[in-house]
């Protein structure tokens, strides 16, 4: 693993991807060339290198019987209880997210902690409204 800081000058899906490699957790590229990475669940990550930002992402699918009420206040929870993830309802889905500036820099451990603790909080979170998503 690099100890380099990660900057915009420097930031790609491949250094992201040998960094979570390097710290055993698996990441993948598919056929599209999208990254996404696994440790105790899987998001997507988005490399915004114009702009200097990781973006962690997982998109959950709403039952079809959940009402609007009910999405919305399942999104509410989410956003008060847990710190990483931002929760919104976009079309029929719980879409979590969470943005790392890398403005200043990032470690590379930074960037790793963050990822392992989103996906524990995502996976938190979707246990919590597992009544409500497929």
């Amino acid at each position: 693993m690099t100890n380099d800081v990660i900057t915009k000058e420097n930031l790609t899906k491949d250094l992201l991807f040998q960094l979570f490699d390097a710290a055993f957790m698996t990441p993948t590229i598919d056929h599209d060339g999208d990254l996404s990475v696994e440790d105790v669940n899987r998001c997507w990550v988005m490399v915004d290198e114009e702009h200097g930002r990781i973006q962690l992402y997982s998109q959950w699918r709403f039952k079809p019987e959940t009402k609007s009420n009910d999405r919305l206040a399942c999104v509410n929870k989410i956003n008060a209880d847990f710190v990483l993830p931002r929760a919104y309802v976009r079309n029929d889905a719980l879409c979590l997210d969470y943005v790392m500036p890398v403005d200043g820099g990032l470690t590379p451990r930074h960037v790793v902690l963050a990822t392992k603790a989103f996906l524990r909080q995502e996976l938190a979170a979707v246990m919590e409204a597992q009544d409500l998503i497929q």
